[in-house]
């Protein structure tokens, strides 16, 4: 498995949008998903990384330093 890193894009009601900085690829993360990006990081601008080829993909945000 290997990880990208990956910044959160866009989020609403539904789910959070994020885009894979290398490829741009958009990866949805519904909320009610068990996978779905924490509620405390679901924020426009958060970076992290997505855990790829892993299925479903896992969006995971970097630690503040």
């Amino acid at each position: 498995m290997e990880f990208y890193p990956a910044i959160i894009v866009a989020v609403n009601q539904e789910s959070a949008i994020a885009r894979i900085e290398a490829t741009a690829q958009q990866i949805v993360f519904p909320h009610s998903a068990f996978n779905a990006v924490p509620a405390d990081v679901r924020q426009v601008g958060v970076k992290g990384f997505i855990s790829f080829p892993k299925v479903p993909p896992v969006f995971t945000a970097e630690k503040a330093a």
